[in-house]
């Protein structure tokens, strides 16, 4: 796997070095979203009001041969708490470098991507018709377990141009990255050199664009998650989801497992094997400016060892949104049931929200 990341920084080197590239393009887009959550039942979180937004600089440009490349450059404030900090770029509120992409597309050869917290293939969210936003990643969380993702590490990635098949569009990529850190300043490489059992991930995608048919899968397999080389069980997994388009309405099925790393057998002791996570999703926009929503997400643990009691994860979201051109107003309700995989009482949560792009 080395000697082909390897390879692939070789190829780009030799591209810098036989062509001419051409002055660029710059481009700033943004988005800004400012919500209203409400929670009850188990759950410590009352009622929250905030702004979130985020900027992107996009540079997009054209070398002799016809390649494309473009380097994205995002910005997101930072939040938290300042106590004890000891960088002070890491102050709440302040404006980092949150995501980073340099891209080279080839052509009839594919495309080559680096990244710093982007290139991610992760199936969990793929088939989500969400109006929106996708209530397990937004406020209060059920704490369902899925799949490891190369969005979340510093990572190189190939992805295969295109090629037709019995009417279906297929490409496939590869990917393989260090785990992003905080040894290094934002954009930077995360762990010391030359470090013993640096967490390394290797991820594979495939997916298929057929008419109205889009399909996806992916798996992930991650070395030396727990800092132990010797493992009963690597940190692995992965999904594949389905989305369909049908006029105004659109269907979505996904599914994932998270096999999490295991150091050692567990003998008789209660210990999570793997997650298995089922999304099914419908989304129906009635006009222009109306859309709507329900979603359902189950998730299971199952352990290596019988004998404990275990509880299925459940959300269940309604949602709808408004478009007034430029703006929009959402409006999300959703229900958690034993949140952490845990015989717990239910989480209800309300968020409001008016959301602008730019």
């Amino acid at each position: 796997m080395r000697t082909i990341m390897k390879t692939l920084f070789v190829i780009i080197s030799a591209f810098s070095l036989v062509t001419v590239s051409h002055a660029g393009e710059m481009s700033v887009t943004g988005s800004a979203k400012a919500t209203y959550n409400s929670t009850s039942g188990h759950s410590n979180v009352g009622k929250g009001l905030g702004v979130a937004n985020e900027l992107a600089f996009t540079a997009t440009g054209e070398i002799d041969n016809g390649f494309t490349w473009k380097a994205q450059i995002e910005l997101d404030p930072t939040d938290g708490t300042d106590a004890g900090i000891t960088d002070t770029d890491a102050q709440s509120g302040s404006a980092l470098n949150d995501d980073s992409r340099f891209e080279l597309t080839m052509g009839d050869m594919g495309m080559v991507g680096i990244y710093v917290s982007e290139g991610g293939e992760n199936n969990k969210y793929k088939a989500s018709q969400d109006a929106v936003l996708v209530s397990t990643d937004t406020g209060t969380t059920p704490g369902i377990k899925y799949p490891t993702d190369l969005g979340a590490f510093n990572s190189i990635k190939y992805v295969s141009p295109s090629f037709d098949f019995a009417g279906a569009s297929i490409k496939a990529s590869l990917g393989y990255g260090y785990e992003g850190g905080n040894l290094g300043e934002e954009g930077s490489s995360s762990n010391n050199p030359g470090a013993a059992n640096d967490t390394q991930l290797t991820q594979y995608g495939v997916y298929v664009t057929f008419g109205s048919l889009g399909a996806s899968a992916n798996y992930v397999e991650e070395d030396q998650a727990n800092g132990n080389a010797a493992q009963q069980q690597q940190n692995h997994g992965g999904g594949y989801s389905f989305t369909y388009d049908i006029g105004n309405f659109g269907l979505g099925y996904g599914k994932t497992y998270q096999n999490p790393a295991i150091a050692s057998h567990p003998g008789s002791t209660a210990t999570a094997e793997y997650y298995e996570t089922t999304m099914l999703s419908v989304g129906a926009k009635i006009n222009d400016q109306f859309s709507v929503s329900y979603t359902t997400e189950k998730s299971e643990q199952n352990n290596a060892t019988a004998g404990a009691t275990l509880y299925d994860v459940e959300a269940r979201t309604i949602q709808a949104a408004y478009n007034m051109g430029g703006l929009t107003i959402g409006l999300s309700q959703a229900n958690f049931e034993n949140t952490g995989y845990a015989n717990v009482d239910d989480v209800n949560e309300t968020i409001i929200s008016l959301s602008a792009a730019f």
